[in-house]
C-alpha cells in the first residue's frame, strides 16, 4: 500500500482516533503531530516504508495504528520526565529561597558589611566572582544566567551552591565568622 495514499485516506480517523486519546493527558503534542512524526519516520526509513508498501491495506491500518500507539507511548514518556525535571527544578529552586537565614546565604548578602569582600573576592576564580555577580547583585534568575552559559540550570544552581560553601570555608578561614556556644554562625 502507498504510504501517501494511505496517509490521506486515513488521517482523519487516525487523528480523531488519537484526539480522543491524549485529550485528557494535557500533553504539549497534538495529535496531528504525532502522526506526521510517525508518517515522517515512516518516509525517512527506507526498510520501514518498504515493510509498509508491501502490506494489504487491513495490515497496513493496524502497522500503522501499532506505531502511532508506540510514539504516543514515547511521547508520554518524555513529557513525564520534563514535568518531573521541571518539579524537581521549582523545589530545588524554593529549597533555596526558603533557606536564605543559612550561612552559605548570610555569609554571601553580609560580606560586603563585614569590608571583607574584596580579599576573599580575589580568591576566587573570575568565573566564579562573575556567577556571583550575576546571582547576588544582578539578582538575575538561574534561567537567565543558564541561557547566557549555556548550561542547565540545575548545574547554575549547584555553581552557585558549591561557591555558597566556599566562601562559608574561606570566611571561616580567615576569621570572619565565628562559632555560637547555639551553633549558629555569626558575625564578628
Amino acid at each position: 500500500m502507498d504510504l501517501g495514499e494511505f496517509y490521506e485516506k486515513h488521517k482523519q480517523y487516525y487523528y480523531r482516533k488519537l484526539s480522543r486519546n491524549i485529550s485528557g493527558m494535557g500533553l504539549a503534542f497534538h495529535a496531528e503531530d504525532i502522526i506526521h512524526d510517525v508518517v515522517v519516520n515512516m518516509i525517512a526509513d527506507e526498510k520501514q516504508r518498504t515493510k509498509f508498501e508491501g502490506l494489504t491495506e487491513q495490515e497496513a491500518k493496524a502497522y500503522f495504528a501499532s506505531c502511532l500507539r508506540h510514539r504516543l507511548i514515547d511521547v508520554v514518556r518524555r513529557e513525564k520526565r520534563r514535568r518531573a525535571y521541571l518539579e524537581m527544578q521549582k523545589r530545588y529552586e524554593k529549597r533555596l529561597e526558603t533557606e536564605s537565614s543559612s550561612a552559605e546565604t548570610i555569609v554571601v548578602e553580609q560580606l560586603d558589611f563585614e569590608n571583607n569582600l574584596t580579599g576573599t573576592f580575589a580568591l576566587l576564580s573570575t568565573e566564579e566572582q562573575e556567577l556571583l555577580r550575576q546571582v547576588f547583585v544582578q539578582k538575575l534568575p538561574y534561567r537567565e544566567i543558564a541561557k547566557r552559559s549555556r548550561l542547565r540550570e540545575s548545574a547554575i544552581a549547584m555553581r552557585v551552591m558549591r561557591l555558597r560553601r566556599k566562601i562559608l570555608k574561606i570566611c571561616l578561614e580567615r576569621g570572619i565568622l565565628c562559632e555560637k556556644p547555639e551553633g549558629n554562625l555569626s558575625w564578628t
